[in-house]
């Protein structure tokens, strides 16, 4: 949870909003933002894309669900290496690039 500890404190400081869980996969979005990812193609519902939405003025509301243990298969970001390069991408993006 330290990586997502460290994206919710970049994001706080480059939007000002508090994302609790900006890693989550689980996301809810309105028609605009359809929109947008239908034909913006380098958006994907990663945390450096919901700092970017943020700042174009979009809301975030976070909702605490229970989400049981993983049961089969494993992230796409499983082991150390593959979750530090996923870290400093979003970091990278959510600092330099949004």
């Amino acid at each position: 949870m330290m990586g997502s500890r460290l994206i919710t404190g970049v994001i706080k400081l480059t939007t000002g909003a508090v994302i609790n869980d900006p890693t989550s996969g689980m996301r809810i979005i309105d028609r605009k933002l359809i929109k947008d990812y239908a034909y913006e193609l380098n958006q994907a519902p990663e945390p450096d894309t919901l700092a970017f939405q943020i700042k174009k003025g979009c809301k975030v509301k976070e909702i605490q669900v229970k989400m049981e243990d993983r049961v089969a298969g494993k992230s796409i970001y499983a082991g150390i290496g593959n979750s530090i390069k996923y870290m400093v991408r979003v970091l990278v993006n959510v600092i330099f690039f949004n």
